[in-house]
């Protein structure tokens, strides 16, 4: 697990009260997390499901998950878990520890569930490519600007 989480504290003690085989990393940086990105065999993207603007809310690892080409597990609601299904690189389930635990068991028992092809990486190009998005705004804007002049 890498980063500096709210519940890291808990999530070490628990770990260790299991004698559970994981490996905590402190928060790395953009170098660092890509080489994070691209071992793991799914990456968590989660956010709290008590708070109604979290809805709305898309966390950057998202893309940057989609774009490694890795599989998401998604512990998240609206935006980003519509990201999530619409890309086909993973899978989303509610905010619970036997949900998030019986996906994981599907995924190591079928390794195949976690081939996500270039599924997250083509969703990016098509929703959140930064030159595609400038270029269509651009259009737009001359599109708005040529009907005023009319």
């Amino acid at each position: 697990m890498v980063g500096h989480g709210v519940q890291r504290r808990a999530l070490i003690e628990l770990a260790e009260a299991l004698d559970a085989p994981v490996e905590f990393h402190g928060p790395a940086l953009s170098p660092e997390v890509m080489e994070f990105y691209r071992s793991a065999d799914t990456c968590v993207v989660s956010l709290r499901d008590d708070w109604k603007s979290f809805e709305t809310t898309v966390p950057s690892k998202t893309y940057e998950v989609l774009a490694v080409g890795r599989h998401v597990t998604g512990i998240v609601l609206g935006e980003a878990k519509k990201i999530i299904e619409e890309s086909g690189a993973g899978a989303v389930v509610p905010s619970d520890p036997v949900a998030v635990a019986d996906l994981w068991k599907r995924l190591a028992s079928d390794r195949t569930l976690l081939l996500t092809g270039t599924s997250g990486r083509d969703w990016i190009h098509e929703n959140a490519n930064l030159e595609s998005q400038c270029l269509d705004y651009i259009a737009a804007i001359e599109s708005l600007a040529g009907a005023g002049a009319k």
